[in-house]
């Protein structure tokens, strides 16, 4: 049975306060590797989002949910293992073309199969773990948004030129949708 001075409202917020306090806004704080499986989840589900699915709705919320993983990370170390897992998971479900690619002369290129998406995925991820982590650097709100944002653009930018130049699974190519949503979705990104 609850006494009073437990059923208090002034308690009861105190303990809401010191929850807050301890855990984040945004909940309990999570370990690497829970951040890291939350971002390799939620970058396979972003992966919806490009094309040839184009359900931007998942990349959407993908992202949210890769703003909430950094926020609840225990780091900007933490934060940026979640990002490095969202582009792993990201870039193997979105570049899954490049396999039936190699199949076309499987008997030649067997051998790349099992390693030529993981190992070009966790490169690319690299573009995504850097803005993850300065992130997290920056207080929760539209602080953290505009960082994660900018930062993925120059990372983006950064493709062009370093290890890659690889241009496919930019988050933009997720707006190229067929049709008038496309051109209408696609015409103010380039104003961006």
């Amino acid at each position: 049975m609850l006494t009073a001075e437990a059923a208090s409202p002034e308690t009861a917020r105190a303990r809401l306060l010191n929850r807050i306090r301890h855990e984040g806004p945004g909940g309990p704080k999570l370990t690497h590797a829970g951040a890291a499986w939350r971002g390799l989840v939620l970058g396979v589900l972003a992966a919806g989002g490009l094309p040839p699915l184009t359900l931007l709705p998942l990349m959407l919320l993908g992202l949210a949910g890769l703003l909430i993983v950094i926020g609840r990370a225990p780091s900007a170390l933490g934060a940026a293992s979640a990002g490095l897992a969202f582009g792993i998971g990201y870039n193997v479900a979105g570049l899954y073309w490049i396999t039936e690619a190699i199949l076309v002369m499987a008997d030649q290129f067997w051998w790349a199969v099992p390693i030529a998406v993981p190992l070009l995925s966790a490169v690319l991820a690299l573009f995504i773990a850097v803005p993850s982590g300065a992130a997290r650097l920056v207080p929760a709100g539209w602080r953290r948004v505009l960082v994660l944002a900018g930062a993925w653009v120059l990372g983006d930018l950064a493709r062009q030129f370093v290890l890659t130049g690889f241009p496919w699974n930019l988050v933009g190519s997720g707006w190229e949708m067929p049709g008038l949503p496309g051109l209408v979705f696609m015409q103010p990104a380039c104003w961006v």
